[in-house]
């Protein structure tokens, strides 16, 4: 498949002390020295807490289901994007916090506790992977993060919770899974108790939601800090679908 080219992560750079450098320099050059300082901070805030968040390569790891080869590899989502995904879609749903955020290959949890950090009442993760699965729950108990729930799951099987408001993407599986996860999430479009929101982040198949006739496509957002874009989508009203 011509698209599997781009979908996984070789994660090998990311243990080298070259990449850490790299990624020191650009901080500094983005951020400035005051950013650089409080990533330091936040980072020693982890490793008192004994919390990981670090990359894991899923071809190594034991998986629930038969999708291990359609998934992509775990790296957690940068802060500063994520956090300006959310801040773009409170500007269309200014109490989308109310609602329960869930992110599909939620791996070590990482999503979850900054969407919990940003205000909303419950944050969902479904993982396939056991060994990321009880990472993130030891990182999410040992960071008191709470109302907090995650699915030790196959994601083409599970059906969306009906007080979700935001659906999180981050390049978690190939187009055949996520065919599966889109129609699942509209399968239980009468049941939901809110507006809902998806956020695409690195939007490798995107067309299952550019042409779906239940979805309105509603901006790209891209972030000059890690040159990675967002769609951001809505699920369409049942009279209007």
């Amino acid at each position: 498949m011509e698209k599997a080219k781009n979908f996984y992560f070789d994660i090998s750079h990311y243990y080298t002390l070259n990449h850490h450098i790299n990624v020191l320099k650009n901080v500094i050059k983005k951020e400035g020295i005051k950013g650089f300082l409080k990533r330091i901070k936040k980072h020693l805030y982890f490793k008192y807490k004994r919390v990981d968040f670090s990359p894991e390569n899923i071809f190594d790891l034991e998986v629930k289901g038969d999708n291990r080869e359609k998934a992509s590899t775990y790296h957690a989502v940068l802060e500063k994007p994520f956090l300006e995904i959310l801040e773009k879609i409170k500007e269309y749903e200014p109490d989308i916090t109310k609602g329960a955020f869930l992110d599909y290959g939620s791996g070590k949890g990482f999503s979850l506790y900054k969407a919990y950090k940003f205000g909303f009442s419950e944050v969902i993760g479904v993982e396939f992977a056991p060994k990321l699965y009880q990472i993130s729950m030891n990182n999410l108990k040992k960071l008191k993060v709470k109302n907090f729930k995650v699915y030790l799951e196959d994601a083409a099987h599970f059906s969306p919770p009906t007080n979700v408001s935001l659906i999180f993407f981050y390049n978690p599986f190939n187009e055949e899974i996520m065919q599966k996860v889109h129609d699942k999430i509209v399968e239980n479009r009468d049941k939901y108790t809110n507006s809902v929101y998806i956020a695409y982040h690195y939007p490798i198949c995107k067309e299952i939601f550019d042409k779906s006739e239940y979805f309105e496509f509603l901006e790209e957002a891209y972030c000059s800090f890690s040159n990675e874009i967002t769609r951001i989508y809505k699920l369409k009203d049942l009279q209007e679908a």
